[in-house]
């Protein structure tokens, strides 16, 4: 995932510190990523999905279909400096109930609800992925090292 925030930032011509300000995330953190020390968070991704909506988060999270939605111009984004609260906008995990009907876009209403449905399921995937409890870490065993080349290893009482 990290190549393809590269390919948004080089898509858009922007430096890691004009990324990472349109982003409001730390230069710091755009950094890590591209070295390899961090992974991509959900709110970096939706993040960018705010300052870049005319990018497919489906080719983000999976690199799926292609870079931009076929259906935004060219390259279009929201400038920061007018950037929806997180208020404003619904969150990309608010899924539509059933009964809700789904917007139609064009001139195919099959085309359109195949789609619609295909983005459904994908937000449905990433629900439950992102709900899902992170696995605890525990301490297995705690080494200290002595000047005199000797160590002594510690462990949780069995």
């Amino acid at each position: 995932m990290k190549d393809r925030v590269r390919q948004i930032m080089d898509h858009f011509q922007m430096s890691q510190m004009q990324f990472a300000n349109e982003l409001a995330v730390a230069p710091a953190t755009i950094s890590n990523i591209y070295k390899g020390k961090t992974a991509p968070t959900n709110n970096l991704v939706q993040s960018i999905h705010q300052a870049f909506p005319s990018v497919s988060i489906n080719w983000l999270l999976f690199g799926e279909g292609e870079m931009l939605l076929p259906l935004s111009p060219e390259g279009s984004r929201s400038p920061s400096s007018v950037a929806p609260s997180l208020t404003d906008e619904p969150s990309i995990f608010d899924i539509p109930s059933p009964q809700q009907p789904l917007p139609k876009s064009g001139k195919n209403e099959q085309s359109d609800l195949a789609t619609n449905m295909q983005i459904l399921e994908v937000l449905t995937e990433l629900k439950h992925a992102c709900s899902a409890e992170p696995s605890v870490r525990k301490i297995k065993e705690i080494r200290v090292f002595y000047d005199d080349g000797t160590y002594e290893s510690f462990g949780p009482n069995r």
